[in-house]
């Protein structure tokens, strides 16, 4: 193996935990802290769940800085710093006796996960990978639905043992163990980049990306992050069409699987086929499971089918947005990217919080379902209107 093919491998491996560490560890399995959280500072769920909105927007506003920063600092260094942030901030939150101290933690560790999770692996895998890395940035996506698949039943057998407390400040060392070197090692492609490839094709430095361009990749974004506001819904919209709590787990199961097998399956067809057809087709499965979902939810086999079909959301929001950004923006990939993470981030937030509030308002997941739908409409149309326009400026 020469030393290309061989920092090829270590750059995605070290992504790969980079993604499972920022995404499937700490994010995907907050939820199974709520409960005792909520127990033993004796407040409601509620009131502990709004540290995730706090670690959300937090991170969704960062984005842009870290961003820049990745412009004149090492990004090595930028990650690790992010890793100590967030394992410091965990201790925090396993101290805390008062809900003002857990949103605190969120606000830190949603900074801390940024400097660790999509715009520095991508940045990473975009570098290595220069022709072909839909393929590699599936796989690293995937491992976040792995991670929590594999981490959430360790971390409840933990907390089942030693609490919450201690469980958080062993989440932490895992951190430290695992992603910490990674982000240590980190390391860029030494081989300089094509001069064509890297100015876009002018003769003075980078390409000029239309205002027209990105500002409908930003509303395509918009939509986009609000396909997934579901899946923190499933479990109980399963309960709601009468399903037991058991049944209502393998509803959110099927979702989860799909998760990664969707992240997969999208970045290998964006590495053989136009991209952006790509993440339309995957956006396609996703609305046809939302409408199996709202049609035939009183069927278990197609209430599974439709949630899993649901699943290929979870690839347009990763694997999709970054080869849309990187057709829209090319070399100007970070500074977009940063825009792009933001705006997922806070529409997802809020769309979560929407739909809660019209199922309490109608009391049934319809209009929601039927609001994802038209979601998922407009971003197609807007997809649809961005390969068009991409078509053109490559013409020109």
């Amino acid at each position: 193996m020469n030393n290309q093919s061989r920092g090829k491998l270590l750059a995605l491996i070290r992504c790969c935990l980079c993604i499972g560490g920022s995404f499937g560890i700490v994010s995907n399995c907050m939820g199974i802290f709520f409960s005792p959280i909520s127990q033993d500072l004796q407040v409601g769920i509620g009131s502990v769940s709004v540290m995730v909105t706090f670690m959300g927007l937090s991170g969704a506003f960062f984005a842009p800085l870290f961003g820049k920063l990745t412009q004149t600092k090492p990004l090595n260094l930028l990650m690790s710093a992010g890793v100590i942030l967030t394992i410091a901030a965990a201790f925090f939150v396993s101290a805390a006796t008062a809900v003002w101290q857990l949103c605190l933690g969120g606000v830190l560790i949603g900074i801390g996960i940024q400097c660790f999770a999509a715009i520095p692996v991508t940045m990473v895998l975009r570098d290595w990978y220069r022709e072909k890395n839909g393929g590699v940035i599936g796989i690293a996506m995937g491992l976040s639905g792995v991670a929590g698949m594999i981490m959430n039943p360790i971390f409840s057998r933990l907390i089942t043992m030693f609490g919450w407390r201690t469980t958080y400040r062993i989440l932490a060392l895992i951190l430290a163990a695992l992603i910490l070197p990674c982000t240590l090692t980190m390391k860029m492609n030494p081989e300089p980049k094509a001069a064509a490839a890297e100015q876009g094709g002018t003769a003075g430095g980078s390409t000029v990306v239309p205002q027209a361009m990105k500002l409908t990749l930003f509303a395509a974004v918009i939509f986009i992050s609000m396909l997934v506001s579901m899946n923190p819904h499933l479990s109980a919209y399963a309960i709601d069409r009468g399903y037991t709590l058991e049944n209502s787990a393998m509803v959110l199961s099927a979702a989860m699987l799909a998760n990664v097998s969707f992240k997969l399956l999208h970045g290998f067809l964006a590495d053989h086929m136009d991209p952006i057809v790509s993440t339309m087709l995957m956006a396609l499965t996703g609305c046809a499971g939302t409408i199996i979902l709202l049609l035939f939810a009183g069927n278990r086999v197609l209430m599974l089918g439709g949630a899993f079909l649901y699943g290929a959301y979870f690839t347009v929001t990763t694997v999709g947005l970054t080869q849309l950004t990187q057709i829209v923006a090319k070399d100007q990939y970070t500074s977009v990217y940063s825009v792009v993470i933001m705006l997922n981030s806070i529409f997802y937030a809020l769309s979560v919080s929407l739909n809660g509030i019209l199922y309490d308002m109608t009391g049934a997941y319809r209009i929601v379902l039927l609001m994802i739908i038209a979601y998922a409409v407009l971003a197609l149309v807007l997809m649809t209107r961005i390969r068009a326009k991409s078509a053109g400026t490559d013409r020109v």
